[in-house]
């Protein structure tokens, strides 16, 4: 066997032939689906009960615990050389097996894809990368320090090897609503020796309704994107054997950018969580709140020059002492 697929499942049951039928009908021996339901309630378990006897599927009921949970139940029963993740209510790129399954021979550690998002207005997106072959993980973290955007977050667009997540038991952390994805590929990475990108499409990543636009409210969300931020930067600048002091600072304070941006963002959908991230925000800026009034044109261009704020991104002693080129 040379691929376990994993689906957690949860109450998608409008979705859930497209999805399965995506990865079923390019299936070989090599493959085997499965999936994992995750407590539903509306009815898809019962359309699962349909895929149990068919070739090379299998299919877990759990009680309701999330989708990392799911994700772990799938690991523990998974038999393949190579497991992979997909959401339920995306679909796999026609073909995408066919020509993936051969770059297993050549036995990297960690296979990158590409995917497309399609929004629910009939626009689409495509994330493409580079076919790279990255002998060993330090050269793939000076590329990654240096251009800041490899696809490395989601969980669905890779292969992993199962004996290493074996071996030093890489789990997805069940407590987490937000970010186990990146959680679980900084640990797997740093048990590995190599990784190929390639521009292969995997899937699409489908965007179901308007409401998918914005996630549920996450209390505290700006403190869980700098732990977020923090973990990635020091993964990175502990296995990057090849980038200068300036190249490392200059990538701490993009990722933070990226992370109040991303914050800002959902202040739209989410005006309640205002309240508690933007006093972090102003204090790693500017300091202090001082009752500031928010308006986000001047605080966005603020927040482009973060050479001009009260905290240097890369004064953070949790990632102060990982700057170091001489590591």
């Amino acid at each position: 066997m040379k691929l376990s697929i994993i689906v957690p499942v949860y109450n998608c049951k409008e979705y859930l032939d497209e999805c399965l039928m995506s990865i079923y009908e390019q299936m070989d021996s090599e493959c085997e689906l499965i999936a994992v339901d995750d407590g539903s309630t509306d009815g898809t378990t019962d359309m699962l009960d349909s895929y149990k006897n068919r070739d090379n599927i299998r299919v877990i009921y759990c009680e309701h615990k999330g989708a990392s949970h799911a994700r772990n139940a799938g690991l523990d029963n998974a038999k393949g050389e190579y497991v992979t993740f997909l959401d339920c209510d995306d679909t796999y790129y026609d073909g995408f097996l066919s020509k993936s399954l051969p770059l297993i021979d050549e036995k990297y550690d960690l296979y990158l894809f590409g995917f497309i998002r399609r929004f629910y207005n009939g626009e689409s997106v495509i994330n493409a990368l580079d076919n790279h072959k990255y002998e060993d993980v330090s050269s793939f973290a000076d590329a990654y320090i240096r251009r800041g955007r490899m696809l490395f977050y989601s969980a669905c667009n890779k292969f992993y090897r199962r004996d290493v997540i074996k071996r030093f038991d890489i789990r997805f952390e069940e407590s987490y609503g937000f970010g186990e994805d990146r959680l679980f590929n900084f640990s797997y990475i740093r048990h590995i020796d190599n990784i190929y990108t390639t521009d292969l499409i995997m899937f699409n990543y489908n965007q179901r309704s308007l409401e998918s636009m914005s996630t549920k409210t996450i209390p505290n969300y700006f403190n869980l994107a700098k732990m977020l931020h923090e973990e990635i930067v020091k993964c990175f600048l502990e296995l990057s054997k090849g980038t200068t002091i300036n190249e490392r600072k200059d990538f701490v304070n993009k990722d933070l950018v990226k992370e109040i941006n991303m914050t800002i963002d959902r202040f739209k959908d989410h005006p309640n969580e205002m309240e508690d991230n933007l006093p972090m925000i102003y204090e790693l800026i500017y300091g202090n709140d001082n009752g500031r009034t928010y308006n986000e044109e001047e605080l966005r261009e603020i927040v482009s020059k973060p050479n001009m704020w009260r905290y240097k991104p890369y004064d953070n002693p949790n990632i102060k002492k990982y700057l170091d080129v001489s590591h």
